[in-house]
């Protein structure tokens, strides 16, 4: 299974910091995880959008995610048309 850059816009610095610290509880392959004020950042694999999926059910929250292969730039990405969105509501 490959793995993917995300970028994951939350409602708040807070809710921020509650994804980032749920994301690193889970047992899936991580790396660069970072929280920045509204937007979580990590390297995982396509997996974990099912587990954002259900945290944005259960914890009642809108996350709007972006996807795009490792080892790509956000701006290469996007020229190529390589950046899957998503968004999950509650």
């Amino acid at each position: 299974m490959a793995n993917f850059n995300y970028g994951i816009d939350c409602p708040n610095e807070e809710s921020a910091e509650k994804l980032r610290e749920f994301i690193e509880s889970l047992d899936f392959f991580q790396d660069e995880l970072d929280a920045d004020e509204e937007r979580v950042s990590l390297i995982s694999k396509q997996g974990l959008l099912e587990e954002l999926k259900k945290y944005a059910s259960e914890n009642s929250m809108e996350l709007s995610i972006e996807v795009w292969p490792e080892g790509m730039e956000w701006d290469d990405a996007e020229d190529s048309g390589d950046i899957e969105l998503f968004n999950f509501r509650r």
